[in-house]
């Protein structure tokens, strides 16, 4: 006889699951990262040569598929209005959004672009960047937020899906309201301005990382499930 139990990755697509599919039951299992992968004492120079990204500016980093759901034209507007030369946009991520992203940016004067769509080590980019943008207008809990949690970059959110429940305004992330130019914008300029948030920031995201978020946590909860699956009285 077998057993089976639906797992979902955030609470948010643990809702959605119970609506669509009408099941009573379903468990919550955070997806998790690899925390050794993410050498925060890493030369952010030599990582910036080798990713051939400028060595000078302040990189905003983006994560995610490139579609419109992702909003990262929202990100586009905010570097416009700060009009700063020295900030530089980087979009990892691939899609049907690309060329239009490509476009929009010229048409806002946003010369600073770059889109890596073939990219086979997030952490590395990562790791050179200053600040990650997380600017969907819907998610769960994307696995982009966590691996910057990890390489401890400070972090800047919209308030949707499981981000609402993890993050907390200034303390270990800065939190926006979901397609809100004005304050995106000045949470920009607010980072850039204060090292003393950035730190704050940083050092409690990899913190939560840690402590719930990990690789090892993740097989811990999943091993401790099939257990229960075949009626072991033990766990992990």
């Amino acid at each position: 006889r077998f057993g089976a139990i639906p797992v979902a990755v955030s609470s948010e697509t643990n809702k959605a699951a119970r609506e669509i599919f009408k099941l009573q039951k379903i468990i919550t299992i955070f997806n998790g990262v690899e925390i050794n992968n993410f050498d925060t004492n890493l030369d952010k120079i030599k990582e910036r040569k080798e990713q051939k990204l400028p060595v000078d500016k302040i990189i905003l980093i983006n994560v995610g598929n490139l579609k419109p759901i992702k909003n990262q034209k929202l990100i586009i507007d905010a570097v416009s209005r700060i009009n700063n030369d020295k900030l530089f946009l980087l979009i990892l991520g691939r899609g049907e959004a690309e060329h239009e992203l490509i476009a929009y940016a010229k048409d806002q004067g946003v010369k600073n672009f770059k889109i890596v769509k073939n990219c086979t080590n997030v952490a590395k980019f990562l790791l050179a960047s200053d600040i990650f943008v997380l600017s969907s207008k819907s998610e769960g809990l994307p696995l982009s937020l966590l691996e910057a949690m990890a390489a401890k970059i400070p972090i800047i959110s919209t308030n949707v899906g499981e981000m609402k429940k993890i993050l907390v305004d200034h303390e270990n992330a800065i939190v926006v309201k979901s397609n809100n130019v004005e304050e995106l914008t000045s949470a920009i300029s607010e980072l850039m301005a204060n090292k003393k948030l950035q730190r704050r920031i940083s050092l409690r995201a990899k913190k939560l990382a840690k402590n719930k978020f990990s690789l090892k946590n993740m097989v811990k909860l999943y091993c401790n499930l099939y257990l229960k699956l075949i009626g072991e009285n033990f766990s992990i």
